[in-house]
C-alpha cells in the first residue's frame, strides 16, 4: 500500500485548482465555435402578422420609445416610400432578423493559417451583399467613416456563443409603421445553435430614440435542401407618383388620426399602445387595470 504525504497531496491538489482557473490556452482565433453554415429558414412563432403582411399603424407596443421617436413616427406616412431615394432602403443588420427573409451562413478561412476569420450571414433583402462579422481582431473605422445599412461588425466566441457588434449604420426603421432608429445606433447579437435550430437575440442601443435597450429573438431551422446561396432582392428605383421638387409626404404634430386607430380597434387605452420602457414590464399591469376601468367608466370613452 502506498503511502501518500499530506504535504505531496495538497501540492497535487492546488496544481488541479490553477488549471482549472486558468485560462485555455487556445486563443479565440483558435476555437471554431459551433457550425452555423448552412440555409436556415426564419419561424415566425412571435409577431408574425407584423413580420409578414406588416404592423398596423399606431402599434408602438413592445418598444422601449421615447418622446422623440414617438413625434418621428405620428409623422410617418408609408407614401415617404414611393419617393425615389427611398424605394429601395433596405432593412438593416438586427432590424431584419425579424422579417420574413431566410439567411444563409458560411465560414470564411484564412488560406495561410486556416483559422476561421470571420462568419457571412446574407439575407435575401440585403442588396450591400452579406453581413460579415469579423473575427480577426482588426479596430473598427472611425466615427466619422461611412456608415451602411449592414454597417461594422466584430465578433467573438462566450462559450459556444458567436456574439457580434454592429456599429456604422446608417438610419433605419425599427418597425414598418415608421418606427425609427437613428445612425448612433450600436446593436449586439448573439447566436446560437441547438442541433437544427439557431437562435438569434438582437440588443439594439439607439441613445437617440430609445429610453433602454431593444431586446428581440429569432428562431431558424436549418434547411439543408436550399440548395443554394439566396440572391439579392432586386430593386430598381422609378418615379412613381408625380409630386413638385422638394415636396415630402409626412404628417403635421396632432394632425395623424390614423395613429389612434389601433387603440380603438382593440379597445385599448392609447397610452398602453405609444410604447416606452415602462409598458415592458410586468408592474405595468396594475397601471393597465387602471386605464382600462377608467376608459370602462360612464363616460370614460376609448383609447385615452
Amino acid at each position: 500500500m502506498y503511502r501518500v504525504s499530506r504535504g505531496v497531496l495538497t501540492a497535487a491538489l492546488v496544481g488541479l485548482m490553477v488549471v482549472l482557473a486558468s485560462p485555455p490556452a487556445f486563443t479565440q482565433r483558435d476555437f471554431a465555435g459551433p457550425d452555423f453554415t448552412g440555409y436556415w429558414n426564419q419561424r415566425f412563432h412571435e409577431e408574425a402578422d407584423e413580420r409578414g403582411p406588416g404592423p398596423t399603424v399606431g402599434d408602438y407596443t413592445g418598444l422601449p420609445l421615447n418622446e422623440g421617436a414617438r413625434l418621428r413616427a405620428d409623422s410617418w406616412t408609408a407614401s415617404q416610400y414611393t419617393q425615389v431615394g427611398l424605394l429601395c432602403r433596405q432593412h438593416q443588420t438586427g432590424e431584419i432578423t425579424r422579417g420574413p427573409q431566410s439567411v444563409t451562413m458560411w465560414r470564411e478561412i484564412d488560406p495561410i493559417t486556416r483559422d476561421t476569420i470571420a462568419w457571412h450571414a446574407q439575407w435575401r433583402r440585403t442588396n450591400e451583399g452579406d453581413n460579415t462579422i469579423w473575427l480577426d481582431g482588426r479596430p473598427p473605422p472611425p466615427a466619422l467613416a461611412l456608415h451602411t445599412f449592414m454597417g461594422f461588425q466584430t465578433g467573438g466566441f462566450v462559450g459556444d456563443r458567436l456574439v457580434a457588434t454592429v456599429t456604422h449604420m446608417k438610419e433605419g426603421f425599427q418597425r414598418r409603421n415608421g418606427v425609427p432608429r437613428s445612425d448612433r445606433q450600436t446593436v449586439r447579437q448573439h447566436f446560437l445553435r441547438r442541433d437544427n435550430i439557431l437562435t438569434i437575440v438582437t440588443f439594439t442601443y439607439d441613445p437617440v430614440y430609445f429610453s433602454e435597450p431593444m431586446v428581440q429573438s429569432s428562431e431558424y431551422v436549418l434547411n439543408p435542401g436550399q440548395g443554394q446561396v439566396s440572391p439579392p432582392f432586386p430593386c430598381f428605383e422609378a418615379r412613381e407618383i408625380a409630386r413638385d421638387i422638394g415636396e415630402v409626404p409626412h404628417n403635421l404634430p396632432g394632425t395623424n388620426t390614423a395613429s389612434i386607430d389601433f387603440a380603438k380597434k382593440f379597445n385599448l387605452p392609447l397610452e398602453a399602445v405609444r410604447g416606452g420602457a415602462e409598458t415592458l414590464y410586468p408592474e405595468y399591469r396594475t397601471r393597465l387595470r387602471e386605464l382600462m376601468s377608467a376608459q370602462a367608466a360612464p363616460g370614460g370613452g376609448a383609447a385615452r
